[in-house]
């Protein structure tokens, strides 16, 4: 585990609690824009079955309930304060799971319909591109259905040298090389008003 990672967001809990800013999101409204692109690629059904990786205080479980999503989902997340948040506030909840895992590290007992990740990649680690592909990889090794995550692009007018931007292209590419030929990318969509779009989606289908 990138322990400068987990001391980064372990730091924006303690500052902010539970809120957008606790995961760098902006406010609640880019944070569901950002799920609502997400979820547009997919073929969730209300049944389904899905985990989420990197889970925070599980918005994105609010964001499906609302949705009208009734089925199993599973939350992981590294930082424990997180974790123990999503327990309480879902304790009434019996189709809601939560676990302090690392999806590189850790083993799955049992396959999920779909695997979801957001924002995740978006720090700039020391092994980042080995990172961003070894996790999509192990995404895809344990859904039923299919993954949808997403990434800084590359195509944008600043970089912030703290965080890792990928190129939409090269990774549609290895998705479709790599794991499937069924698989969707979005790259239209904007997080900030008057601004390029610097964010991409890309959903694949296991078929």
């Amino acid at each position: 585990m990138d322990e400068k990672i987990k001391s980064l967001y372990q730091g924006l809990y303690d500052k902010y609690g539970i809120s957008p800013e606790s995961v760098k999101a902006r406010d609640k409204h880019q944070q569901e824009e950002r799920f609502s692109n997400l979820i547009s690629l997919t073929e969730i059904k209300e049944s389904d079955s899905v985990l989420d990786i990197g889970c925070g205080s599980a918005e994105l479980l609010k964001y499906l309930r609302r949705m009208g999503f009734k089925g199993e989902y599973y939350g992981i997340d590294f930082i424990s304060d997180f974790v123990t948040h999503a327990k309480k506030e879902f304790n009434n909840d019996s189709k809601a799971f939560f676990d302090e895992k690392n999806i590189l590290v850790d083993d799955f007992e049992n396959k999920f319909d779909w695997v979801v990740l957001s924002g995740v990649f978006n720090d700039k680690r020391e092994n980042s591109e080995e990172y961003f592909y070894k996790t999509i990889n192990k995404m895809y090794e344990v859904c039923k259905k299919g993954i949808v995550f997403n990434s800084l692009s590359k195509y944008v007018d600043y970089e912030d040298e703290s965080l890792y931007y990928t190129y939409p292209d090269l990774t549609l590419k290895y998705c479709i090389e790599k794991l499937s030929k069924y698989t969707i990318i979005n790259t239209n969509y904007q997080l900030k008003k008057d601004t390029i779009p610097f964010e991409y989606s890309i959903c694949v289908f296991n078929k």
